[in-house]
């Protein structure tokens, strides 16, 4: 996996765990067994930083299908894995 690709993960995967504005316990185990998944370095961590969403995603539209349908599964995953966003405060893509 290249590292681009790698960074373009961590900033949707950064993007996601804060967007309820809450940061849970279990987030945070999962975003750490994601990062192992997919091989996320620190200097990837710091890179995510100045990476605007749309370049991750613009990134990751060009990768493997499988590694994209294995992402999107992960995201879907992240998305529930508070129960926050999908029961007590839908967010855009929940409603």
């Amino acid at each position: 996996m290249k590292q681009s690709e790698r960074t373009g993960i961590m900033r949707i995967l950064s993007d996601m765990i804060s967007a309820d504005e809450i940061i849970d316990a279990r987030e945070i185990s999962f975003l750490y067994s994601l990062k192992e998944k997919y091989n996320i370095k620190k200097d990837d961590e710091f890179q995510s930083v100045s990476m605007t969403l749309s370049q991750a995603v613009s990134i990751l539209k060009e990768s493997p299908e499988g590694m994209v349908h294995d992402l999107l599964d992960d995201l879907t995953s992240v998305a529930m894995s508070d129960d926050y966003c999908a029961v007590r405060k839908p967010c855009c893509c929940c409603r």
